[in-house]
């Protein structure tokens, strides 16, 4: 692949633990959302964040799982008893929010990146975060401009230094007024591709960009830190972060 000449400093790109630090060598994997790939992405020196998922139960339990439903239960619908005792392939139980940030409260080298499942549980978070004093460490990915607003009028005076990730599906707002707002860009890769100088406009108005999807080679590692992305949400984090320490781009 050509390396993109205007590229700002390409081996700074963030990594990003996809759905936790699950990935290892293929043999010695653990499951995504669990407790056992936080505690690795927390040991992982040059890791960013975990990026995990939450949803609300019926009852207000907040749940860490990817899909809306687990074991054919359809989260916000069941109450937590209904699910409670569902586990995971390595036999963690099916962990909640309030698990999850106390196993994170032992050790917070990393940041937490929140991708909001249902828009309903954002209070609930902002509440449970703030109850643990952790919500300066909490960045988040939001699915809505709205959404993304209201989260930043709610928390960014206790945590100037959140990071709000936000994709481009629904966007209506300039990159100025991304800016202003301080929201990063979340693009998926294939929107990159369509256009590469993507990453370099939003820059030029003063918007970081994270990119996702097909970011876990070191073909697509190298062509998108090439290409400016500020931070990338992979399932290899230790691979970023390894061709980040390399003082050149190779050809």
């Amino acid at each position: 692949f050509t390396v993109n000449p205007d590229a700002e400093l390409p081996h700074t790109t963030k990594s990003i633990a996809h759905r936790g630090y699950w990935y290892v060598d293929g043999t010695n994997n653990v499951p995504h959302n669990s407790i056992a790939g936080l505690q690795r992405a927390q040991k992982l020196e040059g890791c960013y964040a975990a990026e995990f998922d939450v949803w609300r139960t019926a009852d207000g339990v907040l749940v860490i799982n990817h899909n809306a439903s687990i074991g054919g239960v359809t989260i916000k619908t069941a109450n937590y008893s209904e699910i409670k005792d569902m586990t995971l392939s390595n036999d963690e139980k099916l962990p909640t929010l309030e698990l999850y940030l106390n196993e994170y409260l032992k050790n917070t080298s990393i940041r937490l990146m929140i991708h909001v499942k249902d828009p309903e549980c954002i209070d609930d978070i902002i509440a449970m975060l703030r109850d643990k004093s952790i919500l300066d460490k909490a960045d988040w990915l939001i699915s809505t401009y709205a959404e993304a607003k209201s989260v930043i009028d709610k928390c960014k005076s206790e945590a100037p230094d959140m990071v709000l990730f936000h994709p481009n599906d629904d966007v209506v707002k300039t990159y100025a007024q991304l800016a202003t707002d301080g929201i990063t860009l979340n693009y998926n890769s294939n929107t990159v591709n369509k256009d590469y100088s993507c990453i370099k406009r939003a820059h030029e108005a003063g918007v970081k960009v994270l990119v996702w999807n097909d970011v876990d080679s070191k073909a697509s590692m190298l062509k998108y830190m090439g290409l400016g992305a500020d931070y990338f949400n992979t399932n290899r984090p230790q691979l970023l972060i390894e061709l980040r320490k390399k003082s050149f781009i190779e050809k």
